[in-house]
């Protein structure tokens, strides 16, 4: 069983985020790209890409320890005395995600749908990949009483090696479909502020300030963004949660998932070319996901 650390990091002071404006991640083969040009998001923690971290395994391993405030490494001896790095103890991860370990709560960073990125962050901490893809299937927006409804299906793919990365033959593959509510008063619009270099002021509502990339304010410029919806908080609401398996049978998650948890840290971030409609997305050139990622609300048109 792994000690807990002291002094963990609170998600208030470590900020894990996805960047779907920008494009980063170039696909590796042309069948690869999604519709309209989308590419897979990168996942970005304290402004560093995760891409990058996994260069200092030391360094992105010490930001997972803070994260989780326990580690989940093995302290296999055999493999310490062949000079082997210690790898993801998988049976300590899949409980600590679960809820399963006596006395010790499931780590804030882990919860609600937005885990998936600190999921991410582990594996890469491991030497592995996860690549999220995903489709908004359901949108609703209803503008007299700032609420409204969302249907996101998400695919997650874990490569355990490079090799399996570079060949796109994912170790593992999960399929989930999101049912999200966010309730009446939750939505707030706001207009671009006229200037494209703080095109959307006042909404990074995170302890840490998270700014725009340089790529993301040239897209949004490209594209014509001229307004925001965005939403955060406990009102955002995830009501159902299915996995999706290979012969197409779903099983609904128990609601004691901690998927299903919301914090304040919750949020929607939506920026149009239009003011935003009430039901049906525009074209994907009109519309962008913003910083958030919890919910992880993802589209990048698989």
């Amino acid at each position: 069983m792994k000690r807990n650390l002291t002094g963990g990091l609170a998600m208030a002071a470590l900020v894990l985020i996805l960047s779907a404006c920008s494009l980063i991640a170039k696909p590796r083969t042309a069948a690869e790209l999604p519709s309209e040009d989308f590419d897979q998001w990168s996942l970005v923690l304290d402004g560093e890409r995760v891409d990058d971290l996994r260069a200092d395994q030391e360094n992105i391993k010490a930001k997972v320890r803070e994260l989780l405030g326990s580690d989940p490494w093995s302290d296999d001896k055999a493999r310490r005395s062949e000079g082997e790095p210690p790898r993801l103890d998988e049976e300590y991860f899949r409980a600590l995600t679960e809820g399963r370990l006596p006395g010790t709560p499931v780590p804030e960073a882990l919860k609600g749908i937005g885990g998936f990125s600190a999921r991410g962050l582990v594996r890469a901490a491991d030497g592995q990949r996860q690549v999220i893809t995903g489709k908004i299937r359901d949108y609703v927006y209803d503008d007299s009483t700032k609420g409204g409804h969302l249907a996101v299906d998400t695919r997650v793919e874990i490569f355990k090696t490079d090799e399996s990365f570079v060949a796109h033959k994912p170790d593992v593959t999960l399929r989930y479909h999101w049912d999200i509510e966010i309730q009446p008063g939750t939505f707030e619009v706001q207009p671009h502020s006229g200037n494209d270099l703080d095109p959307f002021p006042g909404t990074a509502k995170y302890p840490v300030p998270i700014q725009f990339t340089k790529a993301t304010l040239k897209d949004i410029k490209k594209r014509g963004l001229k307004y925001k919806l965005f939403a955060k908080g406990e009102e955002i609401v995830v009501r159902h949660i299915y996995q999706v398996f290979d012969d197409g049978s779903i099983e609904r998650l128990p609601d004691t998932d901690p998927w299903y948890q919301s914090t304040e840290e919750s949020c929607i971030d939506i920026m149009f070319d239009r003011f935003p409609p009430a039901i049906d997305l525009p074209p994907q050139r009109g519309y962008c996901l913003g910083r958030c990622d919890q919910p992880q609300v993802v589209n990048t048109g698989a």
